[in-house]
């Protein structure tokens, strides 16, 4: 019992040794010479390039029925953008977000392209060996072989289903500095519903600049500025829900109370209506 584990864990240079070739011919498929050169050439581990693997990435895993990998790749890139999240206090950017996604997607690709047939060398024996230990008549064996290997298009859509509930998790639960000023950007006045807020002050004001910044409770602020006139203008948004307050504001470095400034951005939207 001890010596057929030990073989069961040592990786040959031939899969059939211990599989069989007509199990593995069958588990793997029309792609069974292509995989079987790799694994012999690479006796093992040792990297042996797959280019389907470097340029698909994910969605060939997916292809191969490579479920949990994908899964835990999926959950790198969640955790990745948590952690990422509370290191910078709650305020990312998308610039920050999608450099160390794609440093995580290059790492991944370059990976599979390295290891891709290794690690589809390790699915191939664990998939076959839990099904021969279920000791099924030949044709049950053999079906269940093909139903549990080759290659399956509903593989890569559960890939792009993951990616995208991936990408709505990450959006909704750790919104970046970019989604949050979209969406005062996209809100509108309930006096004048058919223009947003971030249409009138772009058009209102020259070099208009929206950032997500702290003021010195810690709070959130959206800070709009631009110039009108030659004067530098600002003015800070709080973000409540789905609505927002303006709390602070300047014009020319004269500072302009709340109402002053709903009052601006009345007038301002008013006259982005008419024209």
């Amino acid at each position: 019992m001890k010596e057929q584990q030990l073989k069961a864990n040592h990786i040959p240079g031939s899969l059939e040794e211990h599989l069989g070739e007509t199990n593995v011919e069958i588990f793997v498929g029309t792609k069974y010479p292509y995989y079987n050169r790799k694994w012999k050439k690479s006796k093992g581990n040792k990297p042996s390039w797959n280019f389907a693997a470097f340029f698909l990435s994910m969605f060939w895993m997916g292809y191969r029925k490579m479920y949990m990998p994908v899964i835990l790749m999926l959950t790198l890139f969640f955790v990745t953008d948590l952690v990422i999240y509370f290191l910078n206090d709650r305020q990312l950017t998308d610039s920050m977000v999608n450099a160390t996604d794609s440093s995580i997607t290059a790492g991944i690709s370059i990976m599979l392209g390295l290891y891709g047939n290794y690690f589809y060398y390790i699915h191939t024996r664990k998939k076959i060996n839990a099904i021969e230990s279920e000791g099924l008549p030949d044709e049950q064996r053999k079906t269940k072989l093909r139903n549990q290997g080759q290659t399956s298009w509903l593989g890569v859509l559960f890939v792009v289903i993951g990616l995208l509930v991936y990408g709505f998790l990450s959006a909704t639960l750790f919104p970046t500095a970019d989604d949050k000023i979209a969406i005062l950007k996209n809100g509108v006045s309930e006096e004048f519903p058919d223009k947003t807020i971030g249409e009138a002050l772009d058009s209102y004001f020259s070099e208009p600049e929206w950032q997500l910044i702290r003021n010195e409770n810690g709070e959130e602020i959206i800070r709009f500025t631009g110039t009108v006139e030659s004067y530098p203008f600002s003015m800070d948004f709080v973000l409540e829900d789905e609505y927002f307050d303006i709390v602070n504001g300047e014009v020319d470095g004269v500072p302009i109370d709340s109402d002053e400034l709903n009052d601006v951005l009345y007038s301002i939207l008013q006259t982005e209506i008419q024209e």
